[in-house]
């Protein structure tokens, strides 16, 4: 990675507030909800019939949010003399510095914060749900959406790296998708997705075939698959944004 790109990237990093601020919001606004409801259960001896997405899964928000913003910041840099090379890389090492540090931050979360309110009592995971229903009518629920997934069943470090292969691939695919909305062929690739899922979802062998695709970047059984197929997907997501910016207007 050259200079440029890395000088690119801490811009990036910088420049999208909003989804740094979005995210803090949310995300202290569910932590404070899932206090409140602990001690309520603890004053009260019982949580039932409540059920919540995990604080940490809404992390998530942030790698949505920058692969929208992100593309947005491409005029200001070139303005401000930055290359068109130069964005594409500096704003891949970004999307793989904010994947990590998700990941890192969703994970940490997990094994300490959710776990000490689980231990308080009233506040049981996805896992044990699942396991047994019958224990929303006393306990407040928790999902969080690598029990969802079922990555946690890998271990902790596969777990991190298919959580981190999986938002990487989301930033690449959202980045492009955002980049090219403004043109004729972001018009003509929104309506080939409407299509595609238009047919595939009423015809069931359709649909078995596209179950089978977001089985294999989500739920697949062999991790290894699932890493190398979100880190394919990844690649040829975002190498097709590289003609958009080499072709946009400044």
């Amino acid at each position: 990675m050259n200079k440029q790109a890395w000088v690119i990237a801490k811009l990036n990093l910088k420049n999208i507030k909003t989804p740094y601020f979005v995210t803090g919001i949310v995300f202290a606004v569910i932590c404070v909800q899932s206090v409140v409801l602990t001690i309520v259960a603890t004053a009260g001896g019982r949580a039932g019939n409540q059920l919540s997405i995990s604080s940490g899964s809404y992390l998530w928000l942030l790698i949505i949010m920058a692969a929208i913003f992100i593309p947005k910041n491409f005029r200001r840099i070139v303005n401000l003399g930055g290359k068109r090379n130069g964005f594409f890389w500096g704003s891949l090492t970004c999307y793989a510095i904010l994947s990590g540090a998700v990941t890192a931050a969703h994970m940490v979360l997990y094994h300490t914060y959710e776990r000490l309110l689980m231990r308080m009592g009233h506040h049981v995971g996805y896992g044990a749900f699942i396991q047994n229903p019958a224990l929303m009518d006393n306990h407040y629920v928790s999902v969080d959406v690598t029990e969802v997934f079922g990555w946690f069943g890998n271990g902790t470090v596969v777990a991190f790296f298919q959580q981190f292969a999986f938002l990487f691939m989301l930033a690449c695919v959202i980045h492009t998708f955002t980049a090219v909305q403004d043109k004729w062929y972001g018009w003509v690739t929104d309506a080939i997705i409407a299509a595609i899922l238009g047919i595939f979802i009423p015809i069931a062998p359709l649909r078995a075939v596209l179950l089978s695709f977001f089985s294999i970047i989500i739920f697949d059984v062999n991790p290894a698959i699932q890493i190398a197929a979100c880190m394919l997907l990844a690649a040829v997501a975002y190498a097709l944004s590289k003609p958009v910016f080499a072709r946009k207007a400044i």
